[in-house]
């Protein structure tokens, strides 16, 4: 199973006669080995981000950090991705990743969505940028949910006889959010008033958009506000500490709306 992974990550390096020649290249990594400071590195790599791809500068980086000597060998691998090209320097013999963990969240998300939150892919040699953009994405899911003060700190487990490499997500959730003090803006007098009995409506509780202070905090459930308030003429919401806004200009403010 371990050389199927090995292999299935190699599939990604550079094929005779396919050419990225010119291409945006979006990230420019140095993958496979965490015990080494890849910022120690970076004065060998030739091939910029945000730049045009060139296969001699490519080279010429692995051949640069050939001569460091600490590897007995390095490779490019270079994956096309929506924003550009990713390429991925790997120090051999590398390190894969291998089980991402999440003891203390799993009580409140499903393994698999917090697995798909970190766009996790055993099929791929161990980055630094790629642990801490799993990270990131952790903290963005628990906000999404509610846990706003959730931290999230990852912990590496080196296998050296496999050449493996698990991360422990060690999250603390803290406390979960509640609805503050819900404001609609953006209407007249009237047209609030009747607004607000929409959100307390029976109509509301059907739709899961009824909107209570002190409720449990639901992303879902304020996005239904949301679509029943647009449907009166409303519309967009945004939150601050303590308080919901509902109304034509909020949408814009809020991060996950």
């Amino acid at each position: 199973m371990l050389q199927f992974v090995r292999l299935a990550a190699q599939a990604n390096i550079t094929a005779p006669g396919i050419s990225y020649e010119g291409q945006t290249v979006s990230a420019v990594e140095i993958a496979g080995r965490p015990d080494v400071d890849a910022g120690e590195l970076q004065a060998s790599i030739l091939q910029p981000a945000n730049a045009p791809y060139s296969q001699q500068k490519v080279d010429e980086t692995m051949a640069k950090l050939k001569r460091d000597g600490r590897f007995q060998n390095v490779k490019a691998e270079v994956t096309p991705e929506t924003n550009g090209l990713r390429v991925l320097f790997v120090l051999q013999p590398a390190f894969y990743f291998g089980v991402f963990q999440f003891p203390d969240a799993v009580n409140n998300f499903s393994y698999t969505q917090l697995l798909q939150a970190t766009n996790y892919s055993r099929q791929e040699p161990y980055t630094r940028e790629r642990v801490e953009k799993a990270e990131a994405n952790l903290i963005e899911l628990f906000h999404q949910n509610g846990y706003f003060l959730a931290t999230v700190e990852p912990e590496l487990q080196t296998d050296h006889i496999h050449r493996v490499v698990n991360v422990i997500f060690r999250t603390k959730l803290k406390r979960h959010a509640h609805f503050g003090k819900i404001h609609l803006t953006g209407a007249s007098t009237p047209e609030t008033q009747k607004l607000e009995r929409s959100l307390h409506s029976l109509m509301a509780r059907v739709r899961g958009a009824y909107l209570k202070t002190g409720a449990s905090y639901s992303l879902k459930k304020l996005q239904s506000g949301c679509d029943l308030s647009s449907d009166h003429g409303a519309g967009n919401r945004s939150e601050d500490r303590g308080r919901t806004y509902l109304g034509p200009n909020a949408k814009e403010n809020h991060p996950y709306l």
